[in-house]
């Protein structure tokens, strides 16, 4: 029963195509034109279909380029973030440079891992960088001109710096007026003893009564082979001046740089190392 009906079904259209067909064509032309009408709509429905796989792959590939414009600019950022710490590495080798330019030496790049001592009597940082980098034990850590400390310890991966804070710390120094004309002068007349104070800051003293010390000076490491110092590094800032008239004068001295902030630094490396 049911193919029958589905032939019976098709009988009219067969029998409208014959009609259609004997006639003069005159007389069927719109019959004609309004039977191929709903051809155009077949059509549109046959290009929609066609057309969809195309239009449906660009937002597969829109969003395939949307990832890798985005991991691009990932890329982008981190070539950035580079070109800041190279930048701020360079600045940093061309301070040092302009402080010490009869000095020959490398450097080496480290983090601050940790910028704190367990003691409350020593002041120390812990650097990222250890022997297998090239870390050796009494190498001088910078940051830009500033003298941060003296490599104290080593592991293999990190190291321990003993800051210029540090009551054991102790350098050959000379105070320097803050603006000169001709330069610094490192007369050994004027020289004195730099060591820190287990405080925030440090302390210049055994120079003669007589030296003229600018109360807003700075204090600058004099030449010290032995111990690998180069003349030049800044020590700090002349903050103030303890018994001045007396015989034993003594210069309070605050480093330019908070060295609880550091997150990076540089080592210095001699050319006789």
């Amino acid at each position: 029963m049911p193919p029958l009906r589905r032939r019976s079904s098709l009988l009219p259209f067969l029998g409208l195509s014959l009609i259609l067909l004997i006639l003069p064509s005159p007389w069927t032309r719109k019959a004609r034109l309004a039977a191929v009408a709903p051809l155009g709509l077949v059509r549109g429905l046959a290009c929609a279909t066609r057309v969809l796989p195309d239009r449906v792959l660009p937002a597969r590939e829109n969003g395939e380029l949307r990832t890798q414009v985005d991991f691009f600019k990932d890329e982008i950022q981190k070539l950035k973030n580079e070109n800041e710490i190279l930048k701020v590495k360079l600045d940093q080798a061309s301070r040092l440079a302009q402080s010490c330019p009869e000095q020959h030496f490398r450097l080496l790049h480290a983090g601050v891992v940790l910028a704190t001592d367990g003691s409350p009597w020593r002041k120390s940082l812990t650097l990222s960088l250890g022997a297998k980098g090239g870390v050796q034990k009494g190498m001088l850590v910078l940051f830009n001109n500033q003298l941060v400390g003296r490599i104290l310890e080593t592991g293999p991966w990190t190291s321990l710096v003993q800051l210029v804070t540090d009551p054991a710390f102790r350098a050959g120094a000379v105070a320097v007026p803050r603006t000169t004309v001709t330069g610094p002068e490192f007369d050994r007349r004027h020289v004195g003893v730099y060591e820190g104070t287990a405080g925030q800051r440090g302390q210049l003293k055994w120079f003669m009564a007589g030296a003229s010390i600018d109360p807003d000076g700075f204090v600058l490491t004099t030449e010290d082979p032995l111990n690998g110092v180069p003349r030049g590094l800044l020590l700090g800032r002349v903050t103030g001046i303890v018994n001045a008239q007396g015989n034993s004068p003594r210069a309070e001295v605050d480093p330019t740089v908070d060295f609880r902030a550091l997150e990076s630094v540089m080592i210095l490396v001699g050319e006789s190392r």
